[in-house]
């Protein structure tokens, strides 16, 4: 599966410098499982060899964008393995990468580990 999302983002980066863009904003899918469990539990993380991969990918993206000369961001986001603040303090220690910052989100993360009823009913709503 890298594989073949290398190749796309190869492409987007071609696109993104063609167009003149001059940072790319990265962020992880998560899977389906977070996707029901937002705000997940700390047991739906990544364990410590998964962040040893995630850092090895996200630092290779980080090089490719660099060496097209973009400057790099990653965006956390709920229901992706990088929302909870702790979470998002691992991926800047561990990478190169400069941070777009979403409060909502973050507020969202946090509200859920504080009040999770508050936070369920919030991201159910239509």
């Amino acid at each position: 599966v890298f594989d073949a999302e290398w190749q796309s983002m190869l492409q987007t980066i071609k696109s993104l410098v063609a167009c003149g863009a001059d940072v790319a904003v990265v962020a992880d899918e998560g899977s389906d499982v977070l996707l029901a469990n937002p705000r997940h539990r700390p047991s739906l993380g990544l364990a410590e060899d998964q962040w040893k991969l995630f850092f090895e990918r996200l630092n290779a993206v980080s090089r490719e964008l660099r060496d097209n000369g973009l400057s790099v961001s990653f965006h956390p986001h709920i229901s992706t393995f990088v929302e909870s603040p702790a979470e998002i303090r691992r991926v800047l220690s561990n990478s190169n990468v400069g941070l777009t910052f979403d409060t909502g989100h973050v507020l969202l993360s946090v509200l859920a580990l504080i009040k999770p009823q508050c936070a369920n009913a919030l991201v159910s709503q239509p």
